[in-house]
């Protein structure tokens, strides 16, 4: 049953970011690297930073349930390129891609495997990385708040503002 909702919140994260991006592509360079000030110097700015957190909070996830799985199932790490792209078509296929590995990661779980993430025995509390908790706040809450800053900060922006009408 937690895993459902595991799966529903990797499904949900996909479409939002897949949403978002449709909406940044469609505005052009010009505007994703025009200033913007808060929370990030520009919206290409504000997208890079949520790409290397999705990486970092995605690839702790993958070591997590690596170490913790009993070798009922297999989940294969993606070892890529750790380099923020630039080009905002990269950064959407970067995206993209991580994306599908938090959705391949959160496949992975049933309830006895994500109690053992956050919730581990004493004498299994080697095998529990420190933090674990904290990579499942920043992928379902923290991140969707960034996107929310990001949409922000795409409300300010007139192409995106006309289109949205």
């Amino acid at each position: 049953m937690l895993g459902d909702h595991f799966r529903a919140e990797a499904a949900a994260n996909t479409e939002a970011n897949a949403r978002l991006w449709d909406a940044c592509l469609a505005l052009g360079d010009e505007a994703l690297v025009a200033e913007a000030g808060r929370p990030y110097a520009s919206i290409l700015a504000g997208l890079q930073g949520l790409l290397t957190e999705t990486l970092h909070s995605v690839t702790a996830m993958e070591e997590t349930v690596v170490r913790l799985d009993t070798g009922r199932r297999t989940l294969h790490l993606v070892a890529g390129n750790s380099d923020i792209p630039d080009r905002p078509e990269d950064l959407a296929r970067a995206q993209a891609a991580l994306d599908r590995r938090l959705e391949a990661v959160c496949s992975l779980l049933d309830d006895d495997l994500i109690v053992s993430m956050v919730a581990t025995p004493d004498d299994a509390e080697s095998r529990r990385p420190v933090g674990v908790g904290e990579v499942l706040r920043r992928l379902f809450v923290e991140l969707p708040f960034r996107r929310g800053q990001l949409d922000a900060m795409l409300s300010t922006v007139p192409e995106y503002a006309a289109g949205s009408d």
